[in-house]
């Protein structure tokens, strides 16, 4: 993702002249994330030997059960 200041502006121009690059930034920046959090659930799995989480079970910075809830709609 571009953030003011982060890409100079010839480097900017030369991937604007290949459509969209952002938008697989960000799909790629998603697909880290859903695997952070999946890694996550597996360790809590592993230590606790179940996948119940609690609303407030903060793993690793993350709310969990926020992540997982959405998986399962």
């Amino acid at each position: 993702m571009k953030t003011k200041g982060s890409l100079d502006t010839e480097r900017g121009t030369r991937l604007d002249k290949l459509g969209d690059w952002e938008c697989s930034n960000r799909s790629r920046g998603k697909y880290l994330k859903w695997e952070s959090n999946y890694e996550l659930l597996c360790k809590f799995y592993e230590r606790e030997g179940h996948c119940d989480v609690t609303t407030r079970h903060v793993e690793n910075e993350t709310k969990l059960e926020d992540w997982l809830k959405r998986q399962r709609d």
